[in-house]
Order: structure tokens, then sequence, then C-alpha cells
């Protein structure tokens, strides 16, 4: 019996014909997505389609995987797809990879066609690349990021591509964020070719705190309404590393919370529990819960100004790091950032020092 994503994909060798889609099947195109097809020709843009089983003819598979958070597991579950009778005929189509340092935007989404009448489309989340996490961060303050636009216009331009078909969308974190953007988002007269979106792990299209600011007023009952308005379910998958950040109040759409394999949380694709081809899903946990009531106190009271203000002195330390670089470089982004700090004139350092007291006063809020 199969316990987490690689096992799955290892012993489940029916083909789609013969097991249709599933959400399991879901996460592992929202795994393999992280996979850095940017760097090898195979897959720049107005290449021919490579099915999955052929993915080694092009780079060894730990060339694709080699600046992941956690190689050890991509590579596990990239050599299961390559590997599998049901996802080795499956080719990976229309790849695009945008890293834009002045934009601040990480972008990489690919096809995955899985009958002529079905595509999935796969967002990648943030990756390693510092970029990706200055997006993330602008995130806080923005009501559309640049990733988010160029998830739509994604969408819409594979819509030409494939007349005829139906479309899953599917992301991890910020992934799965694009992904739901799209189907909240786009034209109505498109919402026919959407099945089914399902984000694991991703962010709320809500914008925490909206009363402290002006600029997000009736955004999230904007997007209330738009969800009311939809033909085909969103559902979001959140691991226990995430219950409570990810969960808002009022989030009007459905939520699923997994389990993990690991002893400990953890945000990664490859923790969920997978069993009988199901991911294993229960109540929230009360802890989880609790650990996100300081990010959804700490936020609110958060003045978009402040939000601002740290994500740009973020950006401003990661680009000092070499932006676009890599986010495992922790020693260089807090090289970059000491000095930051301490050339900051007087009235940013008040400023710093009083979100940080906000912050630590949320932190020892009793959790209830």
């Amino acid at each position: 019996m199969e316990e987490n994503l690689e096992a799955y994909l290892r012993t489940e060798s029916r083909s789609f014909a013969d097991r249709p889609l599933g959400d399991a099947d879901l996460l592992a195109f929202a795994a393999l997505i992280y996979a850095g097809f940017e760097r090898f020709e195979a897959f720049r843009p107005g290449a021919l389609g490579v099915p999955l089983g052929e993915l080694q003819k092009h780079a060894d598979l730990h060339e694709y995987i080699e600046h992941d958070y956690d190689p050890a597991t991509m590579q596990g579950i990239v050599s299961a797809m390559v590997e599998s009778p049901r996802f080795a005929p499956i080719e990976l189509q229309r790849f695009r990879c945008i890293v834009d340092g002045e934009r601040v935007m990480q972008f990489a989404a690919a096809c995955f066609p899985i009958a002529p009448e079905l595509v999935v489309i796969a967002y990648r989340g943030t990756d390693a690349k510092l970029v990706g996490w200055a997006e993330s961060l602008n995130l806080s303050w923005q009501a559309e990021g640049p990733g988010e636009e160029e998830a739509l216009r994604y969408y819409r331009e594979a819509l030409d591509a494939y007349p005829q078909a139906q479309f899953v969308l599917c992301g991890h974190s910020k992934g799965g964020a694009e992904a739901e953007h799209v189907g909240v988002f786009c034209e109505n007269g498109l919402l026919s070719r959407i099945t089914r979106v399902v984000s694991f792990d991703g962010p709320a299209l809500t914008r925490c705190g909206g009363a402290m600011c002006p600029e997000f007023e009736g955004y999230d009952e904007l997007i209330a309404a738009r969800y009311a308005q939809l033909p085909f379910p969103i559902v979001r998958y959140i691991t226990p590393a995430a219950v409570g950040l990810l969960m808002e109040a009022g989030d009007p759409h459905r939520h699923r919370y997994t389990e993990c394999t690991a002893d400990r949380p953890d945000h990664g694709a490859g923790a969920v529990r997978i069993v009988g081809g199901r991911i294993v899903v229960r109540e929230p946990d009360p802890e989880g819960i609790a650990a996100g009531l300081v990010a959804s106190r700490f936020l609110p009271n958060m003045s978009l100004s402040d939000r601002r203000f740290l994500c740009e002195l973020a950006i401003a330390a990661f680009r000092r790091a070499g932006l676009p670089g890599n986010i495992t470089d922790i020693p260089s982004i807090a090289r970059a950032i000491v000095p930051l700090y301490l050339a900051a004139p007087l009235s940013e350092k008040r400023m710093m020092l009083s979100i940080a007291r906000r912050f630590l006063s949320a932190q020892l809020q009793p959790r209830g």
C-alpha cells in the first residue's frame, strides 16, 4: 500500500484510460514542474513535446533537480514518473519559464495532454531563485502579481493550442495560487473549458487585512462573488505545515487538510500521504491552526506602507545577494541584509523595530 507520492507513482501502473486522472496525479504534475527544464534546449519555446519517459535522453535526471530544495525527494519523484507505465507516455508540452528581476517575477508552466480532449496545466510554485521569493513577498501587498497575470495569459494561449480540449489546472504553493487565479479571473466565456482547479498548499487569493489597506477595499468581496459564479470546483489541499497560514477567515472555497508522512509537518509535495491512489485528508490540526494565528493576527495590523517597506527591504537585500540567485545561499543574503539595516535612515530603523515589536506581540498572544 503506497504511503507517499513516489510510492504511488511506482505502484500505480494503469493507464489514464483505465484509471481516470485523479488529484494524486495532479500532485505529481505540480511537483514535476519544479524540475529545471529551462536549462535544456529540448524545452525551449517552440520545441516539440517530450514524453516523460524520454527525459533522460536530454539530460541526466539529477541535472533536472540539482538546484531543488530537496533534491533527494525530487529525484525519487522524477525518476518514478519517467519509469511509470502510467506517466511515461505523457508529453511535457509548451514549457515556459520566465525569470524577470525587473518585474520581480518567477514563472513556469507546462501542458500535459492526458488525452486529445483533456489537458493538465501545471504551474510552478516559488522555486529556489531569489526573485521568486521576492515575488512571493510582494503578493502580501499586491492585489495581483505579474506571475498571476502571466498564468492567465498562458491559459488563454493554451486554449488556442488545444481547441478541442478541456483543462484541469493545478499547482503547488504559489503555483496553486496562480492556477486558482486563472480559474477565478479568466473571462466568463472561457470558464467552460475548465473542469477543475486544484491547489496544493497554495495561499488564498484573499488579501488578509483589507480593512487596513484602502487599496484592497472590496477585493475579498469580489473574490467571493467570482467563486459563486464558477461552473467547476476549486479544491485546496493544505498540509499541516501550512494550516492556519493558508486558511483565511471567510475563504469561500473548499479546503482539504492532508496528512503528512513525515515526522514533522512538511510543505513539500513529496510528504503528502497517499493511500489507494487517493490523497489522505483529515480534520485540521488545532496546533497548526494556532501556529497560523500568528500571521493572521500580525498581517492585518500592518499598514500597506509597512508591508511594502518590508518587501522592498527584502528585495533590496536579495539584489545585493545576487538577484536572481539561489535562496539556499543564506550567508550571502544575511551579509546583504545587515549593511542595509545599518545604512538605513533612523526613521526606517524605527519602522523596522515597530514592525518587529508588533510581530512579537502577535506571537505572545494566547493561542486558542
